[in-house]
């Protein structure tokens, strides 16, 4: 017999087995039974992960209650395995990830991971980009360390002066707040581009740097 059982306002769950249909007594108290029963969770060690690029990382798991069936980690960029239950991550931009746990009676729960990548100094800006889809060196964002606490806002222009790319109040070391080289839905020309950077800082104090970044194609 299968049957799924939810969960009552009060915590406690109440199951009458009835094989051969038989009707139910009016007094039930000789046939009560109890059991303790762990409702299925799931939960990461470390929700936010704090960590040097070029360094790996383990993302463990914790579950109780019943057996999982199954599991998955999406999205699967820079994991080492999706259906695993402690995947190694090593990537030079922050990432998000969240795991769904299927148990074996089918109860579903899952969890987050934010996970923030450093620079080991205090910033880099490289100079150069190649926005060319290959993988390497295809989004101008900012690397930071730690005592950058967010970028306030990014922007570069063209020769001519037009803002082809803005983005305010993100992190740094974020390559999806940063430029893909596109500019009105089209791909921006090889050239040189001036940009403008206004970062805060942990002491609560504000920095803005100016420099120019070369796109190659």
């Amino acid at each position: 017999i299968q049957a799924q059982i939810k969960k009552t306002s009060t915590g406690l769950v109440y199951a009458y087995v009835n094989t051969k249909n038989d009707p139910f007594e009016s007094n039930r108290v000789n046939n009560i039974d109890s059991m303790t029963y762990t409702e299925f969770e799931v939960n990461l060690v470390q929700p936010i992960i704090n960590m040097y690029r070029g360094e790996e990382v383990v993302i463990a798991t914790q579950y109780r209650g019943e057996p999982y069936r199954s599991l998955q980690w999406s999205p699967a960029n820079y994991l080492s395995c999706t259906n695993c239950p402690e995947p190694t991550f090593k990537s030079n931009t922050n990432g998000k990830y969240q795991v769904k746990i299927t148990s074996t009676y089918e109860c579903v729960d899952s969890a987050q991971v934010e996970i923030n990548v450093f620079y080991q100094k205090r910033l880099a800006i490289p100079n150069v980009f190649t926005p060319d889809n290959d993988g390497l060196n295809d989004v101008f964002y900012i690397i930071a360390g730690t005592e950058v606490v967010s970028i306030r806002s990014f922007q570069i222009f063209n020769r001519w002066g037009e803002k082809v790319h803005e983005a305010r109040n993100t992190k740094p070391n974020d390559a999806s707040s940063g430029w893909r080289g596109i500019y009105k839905g089209q791909k921006a020309p090889q050239g040189t581009y001036a940009y403008v950077v206004e970062l805060l800082l942990d002491t609560g104090s504000s920095e803005i740097h100016k420099g120019t970044i070369t796109l190659i194609r």
